[in-house]
C-alpha cells in the first residue's frame, strides 16, 4: 500500500527498454557497426561505449523488477490499481511522489529501497566515470546517453523520496510508527 503500482510499472518498462537497448546494442554486429561508422563520422574512433556490465546491470534491473511485481502479486496492495493515466502514458515516474504527497506520508514505503537505488545511480556513474579516465576518453558520457540519463533521472527522484521521508512527511511518518508499535 505504500508503493505505488503506477511506479513499479513505469520502472519495469524503463528496465526493459534499458535491456533491450544494453543487449542489443552489445550482441546486433550489423547495428554495432552503423553505430560506429555514425560515431567515426561525428567523433573520434572509439570502442562499443556499451560494456558487458552493462548489460549485467539490465538483466539485474529486469530481475530485480520481477521480484517486486512478484511481491505485489503476493502481499495485499489494498484499493490499489494501476491508474488510466499510467496505462496510457507509462513514460513519468510522478506517480510515487504524487501519492506520497497525498497521503501525506511515507509510511509503508520502503526507503531503504530508495537508498540503494540512489546508490546504484552513483556507482553507475562512478563506473562510467572510470571507463573515461581507463579510455582516456569520454565516450562512455556521450555514446551511453541511455544509461547517464537513467542514472541521472534515478537520482533525481530518489533525492525527492529522501527529501519526503525525512524532510516533508518525518513527523507523520514517526507518527505513524508510534501508532503501528501501541
Amino acid at each position: 500500500m505504500g508503493l505505488s503500482l503506477d511506479r513499479v510499472s513505469m520502472a519495469f518498462l524503463g528496465c526493459l527498454a534499458y535491456f533491450i537497448y544494453t543487449i542489443t546494442l552489445y550482441c546486433d554486429a550489423p547495428l554495432q557497426k552503423y553505430f560506429h561508422s555514425f560515431e567515426r563520422q561525428h567523433f573520434k574512433d572509439r570502442d562499443n561505449t556499451v560494456k558487458l556490465t552493462d548489460v549485467v546491470f539490465g538483466i539485474h534491473g529486469l530481475v530485480m523488477m520481477f521480484a517486486i511485481i512478484l511481491q505485489i502479486g503476493i502481499y495485499e496492495k489494498g484499493s490499489q490499481r494501476l491508474s488510466r493515466i499510467t496505462a496510457g502514458l507509462l513514460g513519468l515516474n510522478v506517480p510515487q511522489v504524487y501519492l506520497i504527497a497525498s497521503r501525506r506520508s511515507t509510511e509503508k514505503f520502503s526507503i531503504p529501497g530508495v537508498w540503494l537505488d540512489f546508490a546504484r545511480g552513483i556507482f553507475s556513474i562512478v563506473q562510467m566515470l572510470l571507463y573515461c579516465v581507463i579510455d582516456k576518453d569520454n565516450a562512455q558520457l556521450t555514446g551511453n546517453v541511455p544509461k547517464l540519463l537513467l542514472s541521472l533521472v534515478s537520482l533525481m527522484f530518489d533525492v525527492i523520496f529522501i527529501f519526503q521521508h525525512y524532510i516533508c512527511y518525518r513527523s507523520r511518518t514517526l507518527e505513524c510508527l508510534v501508532n503501528q508499535e501501541s
